[in-house]
């Protein structure tokens, strides 16, 4: 499970409003449309923090399998899955951002609808979205070079459907979030920040994570 997914996920229904009350008796709902796109706004900064932050994309990693011996055969075995299904996945939707791709097979909607407020506690939900998140901030690190070009066609995809959208009286902004890739993973970096001044501290890297040839690559190069 990872407590940053979580918390970030949590945080992102929470600004936009959610939960809602419907109904003679208020009852509470989650829109799944909803909860999905917060859900992939969480993997989008796992990618951001592996090939832009790659240190606090690493201790994230380390804090989501906080049970991982992480000796040098577990870690190996770690990465290999993490590498292989985040591959398979991103191959598999090639016309999709690498976020959306990587949690294409596991979104809630539109089948239910709605959810109860308490599905946000559930084990098995938060163990999918820890571990799509985890495949995205391995993703970012072996990656770091297609982000420049992940990044432009994101910001002109948003821009694309933002103009699309505003005549029709959506009220969402007619710019990208972020001006450059070095400003959005700035973004990232600071939700680590917030993220750790509530709670506990991101997990220190395991010696066994930092030394294997992936990770030496990047931080090497810090």
């Amino acid at each position: 499970m990872s407590r940053f997914t979580a918390w970030f996920v949590a945080g992102q229904l929470r600004d936009m409003g959610w939960p809602k009350s419907k109904g003679l008796f208020r009852k509470q709902y989650l829109d799944t449309m909803v909860l999905d796109r917060a859900v992939e706004r969480a993997i989008h900064v796992a990618v951001g923090l592996g090939a832009g932050r790659p240190e606090l994309g690493l201790a994230a990693l380390a804090d989501t399998f906080a049970n991982n011996p992480w000796t040098e055969q577990s870690t190996s075995e770690l990465l290999r899955d993490l590498k292989e299904k985040g591959e398979r996945a991103i191959q598999s939707s090639p016309r999709l951002a690498p976020w959306n791709a990587l949690y294409a097979e596991h979104r809630l909607a539109p089948d239910p609808s709605e959810l109860p407020p308490e599905a946000l506690g559930d084990v098995t939900l938060a163990s999918i979205w820890g571990m799509v998140s985890a495949r995205g901030i391995y993703w970012g690190l072996t990656h770091q070079e297609d982000m420049p070009t992940v990044f432009e066609n994101a910001k002109v995809d948003y821009e694309q459907t933002a103009a699309e959208a505003i005549p029709s009286g959506l009220a969402v902004p007619s710019e990208y979030p972020w001006n450059s890739l070095e400003h959005f993973y700035e973004h990232c970096s600071d939700l680590v920040t917030a993220f750790e001044s509530v709670l506990r501290p991101l997990r220190n890297i395991p010696s066994a994570l930092r030394t294997t040839p992936e990770v030496v690559n990047r931080l090497g190069t810090e």
